[in-house]
């Protein structure tokens, strides 16, 4: 079975500087367009790739990054002391790059870029956790004032490596030579799309932006308590709990005018469940509730093994991206390692 990106060439080359969500962007970009059928390489500086030194690590591997085995899985890396020329027409169809590289503009790129070219009164350093806050991420759980949860992984990130992906396949089908610009603010606000009603929806006066989408605490982890308005009466059901039916609970804007008093019934439930068991009774009541699931918990998940989640590695088994072609799986387990050449 061919694959749809098979012979195209793809390189992926950042700075050694560039901040660690740009590289990871990238990585997810060519991730993908890897599991697709390309042909990827990635110039790595002489410095090393920051994404080696992040954990979680496989022990079995001599402490091998396993999120830089899942990022680079099939791609053919290269040192390189000098980043200029990658994008060679001889050598690439496409590149996707950082703001930092000079491109001769001989073939179609993709530059990621936190704030974009378009924004000059944002030009400071900024972390994943910021671009969360300025998008409106981390009003989704909690409350402003408190203290902020930090969503799980790398989501701004992956949105825009997403994003890059979706311009470098509009690169190679256009006739002629495209320049993208990504900025990764821009992804994750398109992700929170939600947050443009914001200032139609009715909080109450101390704290505009308490919502009653909150994580709580099981036994065993937490829970993204996510409902609509109308799965209200199967919450109810959910817990058993006779005070959830008094009248200043019974509609959301009322709900959201005593959170703290809905909050304190809720939770001690919440808390003396396991996260599994919580979820397997929200779904008997079609109720969207999200466990966070730790790496351990997808490992073992009845739905991700038959689903085929994992690739065999070497070292052990590494998340595969959701990624089909006419109902099959293009990569082979056995070509799922990441070379590294000289």
């Amino acid at each position: 079975m061919s694959a749809p990106l098979e012979g195209i060439r793809l390189i992926e080359a950042s700075d050694s500087d560039a901040p660690l969500h740009i590289r990871l962007a990238i990585s997810m970009a060519g991730k993908i367009a890897c599991e697709l059928g390309a042909d990827v390489t990635v110039i790595e500086p002489h410095g090393g790739d920051p994404i080696r030194k992040l954990p979680p690590f496989v022990q079995e591997a001599g402490r091998r990054s396993a999120l830089f085995e899942f990022l680079n899985a099939g791609k053919r890396i290269i040192r390189a002391s000098r980043l200029q020329g990658c994008d060679d027409p001889a050598v690439a169809d496409a590149v996707l790059v950082d703001e930092s590289i000079r491109l001769s503009n001989r073939v179609s790129a993709v530059v990621v870029s936190t704030f974009g070219p378009h924004q000059p009164t944002l030009k400071g350093p900024a972390s994943e956790l910021t671009i969360m806050a300025m998008t409106g991420v981390l009003h989704l759980i909690g409350k402003q004032a408190g203290e902020p949860f930090r969503l799980p992984g790398h989501q701004p990130a992956y949105a825009a490596g997403l994003t890059a992906f979706l311009a470098m396949t509009a690169g190679l089908l256009a006739s002629t030579v495209r320049i993208a610009d990504v900025c990764i603010l821009d992804a994750l606000l398109w992700v929170n799309w939600k947050i443009i009603a914001e200032s139609s929806l009715k909080a109450s006066a101390s704290d505009k932006a308490t919502r009653e989408w909150q994580a709580v605490r099981a036994s065993d982890g937490h829970v993204a308590l996510v409902y609509m308005d109308s799965d209200w009466p199967a919450i109810v059901d959910l817990v058993g709990d006779a005070r959830l039916r008094q009248p200043r609970f019974a509609t959301r804007q009322t709900r959201l005018e005593n959170l703290d008093a809905l909050m304190e019934i809720l939770r001690p439930w919440f808390a003396a469940r396991r996260k599994a068991d919580i979820y397997r009774e929200a779904q008997l009541r079609k109720i969207p509730l999200g466990p966070v699931w730790s790496m351990s918990d997808l490992l073992h998940d009845a739905q991700y093994l038959e689903r085929d989640f994992l690739a065999i590695l070497p070292f052990g088994a590494m998340p595969r991206l959701p990624v089909m072609w006419n109902g099959q799986r293009l990569r082979a387990a056995g070509k799922f390692s990441s070379e590294l050449e000289a």
